[in-house]
């Protein structure tokens, strides 16, 4: 069964993803998809749209809470518009329901792009997370550390693993990859032609980085074909004695780079340039709002939701006072969708989601 389904769901990702290359589609297969946590929409005979979801953990002002990932996302092309929308939304709909069962508190998409972001608005997922890509400089009196080793990997063994599991995903607001997930990132980085660079001091792993020579932005939006930067997407150092090497072997791996800028997270606002990312919705809304209350007791707020469809356990009004939560019938101060409660919580936040 697993075999079987797997194979059509590769059929169906060519067919509704025809500009995405086969060894894309295989990084999925490979280090992601998992049969067990798959919802499925059928005619009876033919496979019509997919998804799927995995428990990660974020950290919510430095505390772990269950998140699920959704991803893989697909449906028949051929289909109408309207089909293709009540389809997918059946999926998310089945996702939703296994999350729930499993103590998901909140389920978070990344966006493949526009058009899909305003359908998950559609379907109550709001964005609660932001990028920059920021022009970062070398220090005027920067020297190299002759005791730091920086190469370019071109095989990622396990130890690149034990250093992320053991110091990635510790900021007050960030989501912690899985290792399928650190691995499927650093394979896609690398097919999109971006350089793994590893750093290591008295041979011990003390820093990693995914630098992409990539086109400077220009005000159409399109990148130029004329002049380049260096994009650090990820990076993980013990120091900034670390890091500053690591950007200072960067840039000479592309000389015709003359700027260099680190991506990460942002607030949505005060930020020129930020970009919308990662979008959430509340899929336990009692044990997450029931969570920040502890977490953040001097915390005073009153929402309510009205509108989820997949999970209407969620419609209720909830007040926030003294570190303790209150659900009533009574929807009270703001009503939004099962997206605004992340949105708002977290939109003012640098959080930190080093996918996509």
């Amino acid at each position: 069964m697993t075999h079987n389904l797997e194979r059509e769901l590769r059929a169906l990702w060519h067919e509704s993803r025809p500009t995405m290359s086969d060894e894309e589609i295989d990084i999925f297969f490979d280090e992601i998809f998992d049969a067990t946590a798959t919802a499925t929409v059928t005619d009876g005979q033919h496979l019509l749209a997919a998804g799927q979801w995995q428990e990660h953990k974020m950290t919510f002002v430095g505390q772990p809470i269950s998140v699920g990932l959704v991803s893989g996302l697909v449906v028949d092309p051929n289909l109408n518009p309207a089909e293709r929308s009540a389809h997918l939304a059946d999926v998310l709909r089945q996702l939703h329901a296994q999350q729930y069962a499993r103590g998901i508190m909140c389920s978070i998409v990344i966006p493949a792009d526009a058009a899909q972001r305003q359908w998950l608005e559609s379907q109550g997922y709001m964005t609660s997370t932001h990028q920059l890509s920021a022009e970062t400089k070398l220090p005027d009196d920067f020297q190299p550390d002759g005791r730091i080793q920086v190469s370019e990997a071109t095989e990622w063994g396990r130890e690149l693993w034990i250093f992320y599991a053991q110091h990635g995903g510790l900021h007050d607001f960030e989501f912690r990859l899985s290792e399928s997930d650190f691995f499927a990132m650093i394979a896609r980085h690398d097919l999109r032609g971006g350089h793994v660079l590893v750093a290591r001091r008295h041979g011990k792993i003390v820093g990693l980085a995914l630098a992409l020579r990539e086109g400077k932005p220009l005000k159409s939006g399109k990148r130029s074909e004329k002049q380049y930067r260096m994009n650090f997407r990820y990076v993980l150092a013990a120091d900034s004695n670390v890091l500053y090497t690591m950007v200072y072997h960067a840039l000479t791996l592309a000389p015709d780079s003359k700027q260099f800028v680190m991506t990460g997270g942002c607030p949505a606002k005060g930020f020129k340039g930020a970009e919308p990312h990662a979008m959430m919705r509340v899929v336990d809304a009692q044990k997450f709002l029931r969570f920040v209350a502890e977490r953040l007791p001097g915390l005073q707020l009153s929402v309510g939701i009205n509108s989820d469809v997949d999970l209407p356990v969620n419609n209720a009004g909830y007040r926030l006072r003294d570190g303790h939560m209150y659900v009533s019938d009574d929807l009270g101060g703001s009503i939004v969708p099962p997206g605004g409660i992340p949105a708002m919580l977290l939109s003012g936040q640098p959080v930190q989601v080093p996918m996509g």
